[in-house]
């Protein structure tokens, strides 16, 4: 049984009549007889009584066109529905980020993709928070794309820029004065780090452990604005990415001098999980785009 058998059978249902449903099929009348007779012998019931030069249903003919019509329907609904999303979208991109982007890069990324007039009818759905619930999100089919501090094995992930971390002080603690100073700084000081579930803590922790490096944990934040907060009223020291949203001006980021002290960041999504055109496009112009996030720097 195929579509066009489907169509044919539909034709003929309504202009009860061979030559009338060949030309409106614009196929020959033997092509659209042969075909029938395909159907009907495939469903081993007449569908078509023949009276004369007339063509009627026949009680089997009937029940099936119910379903045949309703079937039909529902496939032109679905074409007209990729059409639609051909046609007005690209569609939405719902992306998560961590919130150290939040406003300087994901502000830019956005406003560089619409200058392009063809892009300005995809919608963005964003969800900013920690890695372990931007990728729980993603996984759950709740993201499309999600930017992250850390790969995760169960997605598909790309490199897509490196983000430097720097010491934040208060500007009146004693190494307010500097420009750059060792990570080693921090060994003995009071320290407010994010929270056991954020990439920057495990990073830090990693190499505060290899370089034997032992800060005074005093308490944790969930994210960096609260962190520089607290820096700023001389509750300790933070290491975060620079931040251009400062609670104020008591604190100052400064740069750490050895070891290297960065993060890379990744966009991921699930292969194999269908993408609508604008999710497809927007993945590609990040992938192709690290030079936005060097220009909010």
């Amino acid at each position: 049984m195929t579509l066009l058998q489907l169509q044919y059978f539909r034709t003929i249902a309504k202009v009860l009549h061979y030559t009338k449903a060949a030309q409106l099929l614009n196929i020959s009348q033997p092509s659209l007889s042969y075909s029938l007779a395909e159907l009907e012998r495939e469903m081993g019931v007449p569908l078509l009584k023949k009276e004369g030069k007339k063509v009627h249903l026949s009680w089997y003919g009937e029940i099936f066109l119910t379903y045949v019509e309703r079937s039909l329907e529902i496939l032109d609904q679905g074409v007209k529905k990729v059409e639609s999303l051909q046609d007005c979208a690209k569609g939405s991109v719902h992306l998560g980020y961590f919130h150290s982007i939040s406003s300087t890069y994901i502000p830019t990324l956005v406003n560089q993709f619409y200058k392009d007039a063809g892009n300005m009818l995809t919608s963005f759905y964003f969800m900013m928070d920690q890695q372990q619930a931007l990728m729980a999100a993603l996984k759950r089919g709740q993201l499309d794309l999600a930017i992250c501090p850390f790969p995760d094995p169960e997605t598909t992930f790309r490199k897509i820029w490196t983000q430097e971390l720097f010491l934040v002080v208060p500007r009146s603690h004693r190494l307010g004065e500097m420009e750059s100073v060792p990570l080693r700084a921090v060994d003995g000081e009071p320290f407010i780090p994010m929270d056991k579930q954020s990439g920057i803590r495990r990073s830090l922790e990693k190499m505060f452990r290899e370089h034997d490096i032992h800060p005074n944990y005093t308490f944790e934040a969930n994210e960096c604005a609260g962190i520089l907060t607290y820096v700023s009223l001389g509750l300790g020291l933070a290491i975060t990415p620079r931040i251009h949203e400062l609670p104020n001006g008591d604190i100052k980021f400064i740069k750490i001098s050895e070891p290297v002290c960065e993060r890379n960041v990744y966009l991921s999504w699930i292969e194999g999980r269908a993408m609508n055109p604008a999710v497809q496009e927007v993945r590609d112009y990040i992938l192709a785009r690290p030079d936005i996030y060097e220009s909010t720097k």
